[in-house]
């Protein structure tokens, strides 16, 4: 007689599966440290899509286990967020800012404005966490993120929001290129994927051409 037995593994819903349920943020200062410190304590294992619930445009493959987050813009105006901390179990995150009414309990995805979002840090040095750069947000109001893994991806992860200065665009900020100033730090990590503020200009020498 042959015997055959089949286990599976369930995984509890995250509160925050729904965005009516979003966990708030707080947004950290300029230049300050991340608020996980070493720690992974959010997790899209069992979670599933809202109805009308819609990928970001960024998404290469979108994975149907999010979950929500929410911050109120800061004074200034710029925020960055980010997954980019090794050491969670979802090591290929998927994030977007959203903006709209949600209308709980029955939100209506349909009014959300996508503000911006990220797959992939860097593809080229295996780096398949996210970061958004700085994006500009209205003060005082309040934002959504989506964050999922990629085809499905689930487990643990960090999630920062912080205040940010604005790239100029005169510096080559955008993801990719090359460094074209040195007396732009923020833009510089945006680009080589070090966080910032640990690449002083000094360090940023290491990536700008000759002249």
């Amino acid at each position: 007689m042959l015997c055959l037995i089949i286990s599976t593994i369930t995984f509890a819903q995250p509160t925050n599966n729904d965005i009516c349920n979003a966990i708030p943020i707080f947004v950290n200062p300029i230049g300050s440290s991340p608020n996980c410190f070493g720690q992974f304590p959010y997790d899209n294992a069992g979670a599933n899509d809202e109805v009308g619930e819609m990928p970001a445009s960024c998404y290469g493959i979108p994975g149907a286990q999010t979950v929500w987050f929410s911050f109120v813009a800061p004074f200034n105006g710029y925020v960055t967020v980010s997954t980019n901390f090794f050491g969670g179990t979802n090591i290929d995150t998927q994030i977007a800012i959203w903006e709209g009414t949600i209308n709980c309990p029955t939100p209506n995805f349909n009014s959300f404005t996508e503000i911006a979002c990220s797959e992939d840090v860097n593809t080229v040095s295996g780096n398949f966490l996210s970061e958004i750069p700085a994006t500009a947000v209205i003060p005082g109001v309040t934002y959504y993120v989506q964050a999922a893994g990629w085809n499905g991806r689930t487990g643990t992860f960090c999630l920062d929001i912080a205040a940010a200065s604005p790239c100029n665009n005169n510096f080559a900020c955008e993801m990719g290129e090359t460094v074209c100033s040195c007396s732009d730090c923020f833009c510089a990590a945006q680009i080589v994927g070090i966080e910032w503020p640990a690449l002083s200009p000094t360090d940023t020498a290491l990536y700008c051409p000759e002249e």
